[in-house]
């Protein structure tokens, strides 16, 4: 019987301690396109098209865009957050970049990086080259 008593006393202590709170995934930044049609170049002097969607089902916190030289510290860089996504749960990030004539040619690379108001961090990147 003193068996019978511990046994239910555990299965009833670790029932109560069961998590019943719903796992919400991290945000998801999905179809990142760079350049026009996807091609990943852009002319120095031109605009760089910039286009993905973000998912946050927390809620998005901030979204933030940077693109530095792909070697080296030597070059242009950008840095720019996306206001206006703040507290939605999705939104596309659709953006023309001007690109400063005076940028040096070569490669570089892109980071977007969405926060969620659960703290939680997605990362996509992608390579740019900024041409003549």
């Amino acid at each position: 019987m003193k068996k019978y008593i511990i046994f239910l006393f555990t299965l009833v202590v670790f029932a109560a301690c069961k998590d019943n709170d719903p796992v919400i995934p991290g945000p998801q930044i999905q179809d990142l396109e760079v350049g026009s049609k996807n091609s990943k170049t852009v002319q120095r002097g031109k605009d760089l098209h910039l286009e993905a969607q973000v998912v946050a089902e927390a809620g998005i916190e901030i979204v933030r865009i940077s693109i530095h030289p792909k070697s080296g510290t030597e070059g242009w860089t950008l840095s720019r957050e996306v206001p206006e996504l703040a507290g939605k749960k999705n939104g596309e990030i659709h953006l023309h970049l001007d690109i400063p004539a005076d940028v040096k040619p070569g490669l570089y690379h892109v980071d977007i990086e969405v926060k969620d108001k659960a703290g939680k961090v997605a990362e996509a990147e992608s390579d740019l080259t900024i041409t003549e």
